[in-house]
């Protein structure tokens, strides 16, 4: 959340900052337990707010980043990252 004091969107000297940016990994993990838990609705909702960042990472560069602005959904770091990212698919098939 914003209002948290750790809250951080800059790139840390890990390169991995969990302080703030949107992760598909992160993301899947609550997915995962939305789909378990019967609120297919929510995962769905969940799932496709992934894919319109990710849709518009692609039309606008081109490829897809390691993580997104929380509000804004523009790209923070790591561009031209495919590895995580791909559970989009996964996510994609389970709400069929």
């Amino acid at each position: 959340a914003e209002d948290e004091r750790m809250y951080c969107l800059k790139g840390t000297s890990n390169p991995s900052n969990n302080l703030g940016p949107i992760w598909i990994l992160h993301n899947y993990i609550p997915f995962v337990g939305l789909i378990k838990s019967g609120r297919k609705d929510l995962a769905t909702d969940l799932c496709y707010r992934l894919v319109r960042v990710m849709a518009n990472d692609i039309v606008k560069y081109g490829t897809v980043s390691e993580c997104y602005h929380p509000n804004t959904g523009e790209r923070l770091m790591d561009h031209s990252f495919l590895s995580w990212n791909c559970l989009i698919i996964k996510m994609l098939k389970d709400i069929e």
